[in-house]
């Protein structure tokens, strides 16, 4: 997450099994999974996209990388100040750890 709600910059690895997040309120937990919903469904619980775009930067980008089984992929989004979609993107990463599009 980059410039994301109150994240500026924020990268979390998960390991497998269940994960907790755990903080004071406005601590950015509930912007973690706004994360995650946005990034691979364009989907959020904000009123709006412009929302999602931390105040006074000019854009906002999320990143997030998972496997599925032997697959592994690659969701990318990005918004402008004003919340408009600059970039979305969602590839196949190779054996070779590139980006299939």
């Amino acid at each position: 997450m980059v410039n994301f709600i109150s994240h500026n910059t924020t990268l979390l690895t998960f390991n497998r099994g269940i994960t907790i997040f755990v903080g004071h309120n406005g601590s950015g937990k509930s912007s973690v999974i706004d994360a995650i919903t946005f990034a691979l469904y364009g989907q959020h619980t904000r009123k709006t996209n412009k929302n999602l775009v931390r105040r006074g930067t000019e854009s906002s980008s999320l990143n997030v990388r998972f496997s599925v089984g032997s697959k592994e992929y690659n969701a990318h989004r990005q918004l402008g100040n004003q919340g408009q979609s600059l970039l979305a993107k969602f590839d196949e990463v190779s054996d070779s750890g590139n980006l299939v599009n």
